[in-house]
């Protein structure tokens, strides 16, 4: 083992959905105190600290947190922990849509928005945090433009009446392994574009109305070129040093991470999630999923 690497904050995990897939094998790991993993870039080996005296906080990924709702086991071990959950709701309450973007997605809208109150009431709405990311647009082959943000108003009421105060957007990049995933799945009939700067900063621009509405704050996930404080759409760190200090009376001494891409704030934190365990979820657009098709 060539390195033991410490760090204040765990996010579990950008790689892969941990809390729906692969609870039970990250429940063993902290127990265990950490986890052994292998840098994905030089495939040197390291070791995650994973002890309650060494971790500050666990960021949680998901799309579904009800397999983790239900493991009181789970629930009971991590409550000794500070917890935050980055929850990505993009609907959806049309099935076509939801075989066309997430096909593996096992709850429903209405669960889900289930789930995000039961996670507000046994810990706190302040520590949900709402992701609509990202952003689709598709043509379908008779030439119709669409999107995924027909469910965002419905989304935004819900959550806000449960009392969430973030929302973090992103959009859907195109990229040469998204595209080739789609044709493999859905050949011609649906192709994937990216919109102009124009019609994202407008797009934008209404979901922070709705949000406003609301009670809730919008945040521009890696896209500063939407970022404009004056129509309420805020930089966001989706791991955020200074509100995980806020929310859990910490003073860490938090900086930017340098691993990830330019345009994110997140603050350092140790991914503990491997890009080989297959989310299930299976979604189109997904960059980290290792199945092209």
């Amino acid at each position: 083992m060539n390195e033991v690497r410490k760090m204040s904050i765990i996010s579990a995990s950008r790689r892969t959905d941990l809390p729906r897939w692969y609870l039970d094998q990250t429940l063993v790991f902290f127990e265990q105190g950490y986890v052994e993993l292998v840098n994905p870039f030089n495939q040197q080996p390291y070791r995650v600290d994973l002890t309650r005296e060494n971790v500050k906080c666990i960021v949680w990924w998901s799309k579904d947190y009800q397999y983790y709702l239900e493991n009181r086991e789970a629930i009971k071990f991590f409550s000794k922990f500070n917890q935050l959950f980055q929850f990505t709701i993009n609907g959806y309450q049309n099935w076509d849509t939801t075989h066309l973007l997430e096909p593996g997605v096992t709850s429903s809208l209405d669960e889900r928005i289930g789930q995000a109150g039961q996670l507000a009431r046994v810990f706190s709405p302040q520590q949900v945090l709402w992701r609509f990311d990202p952003i689709t647009f598709w043509k379908t082959i008779g030439g119709e433009e669409m999107n995924n943000t027909v469910d965002f108003p419905t989304i935004s009421e819900a959550l806000g009446k449960i009392g969430i105060k973030r929302c973090h957007m992103a959009f859907a990049d195109p990229y040469a392994k998204f595209k080739k995933r789609a044709m493999a799945r859905f050949g011609n009939i649906v192709t994937f574009h990216e919109e102009t700067i124009e019609k994202k900063r407008e797009i934008a621009h209404g979901i922070a109305i709705i949000n406003k509405y609301h009670g809730i704050k919008t945040y521009s996930c890696a896209h500063d070129e939407i970022v404009n404080e004056n129509d309420g759409i805020l930089k966001a760190h989706c791991i955020d040093g200074e509100l995980i200090n806020l929310t859990f009376n910490l003073d860490m001494n938090v900086k930017k991470d340098p691993g990830q891409r330019n345009e994110c704030g997140c603050a350092v934190s140790k991914d503990i999630g491997r890009y080989d365990q297959k989310c299930k979820h299976c979604c189109v657009y997904c960059y980290a999923n290792p199945d092209d098709k």
